[in-house]
């Protein structure tokens, strides 16, 4: 606890409403940070999502409960690059694999994983929620 003589300490990121704020603008360390908390997530669910006796249907929804909205926090700010669409594309599609019962070496095309779980696309709804943002800043601007 700083008292008030102390001084404040220069940092380049900190914690602000459970959302990493980086000084520099990078977004990097935080979209790596959502996606290992999603899938701390995913472990703790392990014993419903990756078991063959859970019907799809309920891991669906399981997943866009809790594993999404814990991915996506605070994902209006981010600055998403090619890279970073890749990485949040991989842990979707490795999640997704992991639901089905299906390992690595299983050869299918991201495409045919999709049209089982249906599950929506992530970075879709990354991308909506940005423009969502957008719409209520303009709004609040114009007043």
């Amino acid at each position: 606890m700083y008292g008030c003589n102390q001084p404040l300490r220069n940092v380049t990121n900190y914690p602000y409403l459970g959302n990493l704020v980086s000084v520099d603008g990078d977004h990097e360390p935080e979209v790596a940070r959502r996606i290992g908390l999603a899938w701390n997530n995913f472990k703790k669910l392990d014993k419903y999502l990756i078991q063959p006796k859970f019907p799809l249907s309920l891991k669906k929804k399981i997943c866009m409960q809790c594993i999404v909205p814990t991915m996506t926090y605070a994902s209006e700010t981010w600055i998403i690059t090619k890279q970073l669409e890749s990485k949040i594309r991989s842990a979707q599609m490795q999640m997704e694999r992991k639901m089905l019962g299906m390992r690595w070496e299983e050869k299918r095309t991201n495409a045919s994983i999709k049209e089982e779980t249906k599950l929506p696309d992530v970075l879709q709804r990354i991308k909506s929620s940005k423009w969502s943002w957008a719409g209520h800043t303009a709004r609040s601007l114009a007043k």
